[in-house]
């Protein structure tokens, strides 16, 4: 294997990318008592937007420095739609284990 090569990914694995940003927040942020601020139509299109211009993120580019819970919620929602309706692709880096998602 090259150290360039990439592997297709499934929902398992995005799952504990999920989970390790949900990790890291800190312990106040994880119980959240307000009301979304986005919503996951709103987050397909400007994940497209950006996608378009760009071609390709790594999954950790979908979020802001300090996301917030709902944030974290609202992507993985956005991203689990995006692949269903084949809008985007993803893999994941076999040596860095980096996910990139890709614009179709």
């Amino acid at each position: 294997m090259g150290d360039d090569e990439v592997i297709k990914i499934g929902l398992f694995e995005l799952i504990d990318a999920f989970q390790r940003i949900l990790a890291g927040l800190p312990e106040e942020a994880r119980l959240e008592f307000t009301t979304d601020t986005i919503s996951v139509k709103e987050r397909i299109f400007s994940d497209c937007d950006l996608l378009e211009a760009r071609g390709s993120l790594t999954f950790f580019e979908l979020f802001s420095e300090r996301p917030t819970r709902s944030e974290i919620v609202v992507t993985f929602l956005a991203i689990l739609e995006m692949v269903k309706l084949a809008l985007i692709r993803l893999a994941q880096h076999v040596n860095s284990g980096i996910i990139r998602i890709f614009y179709q």
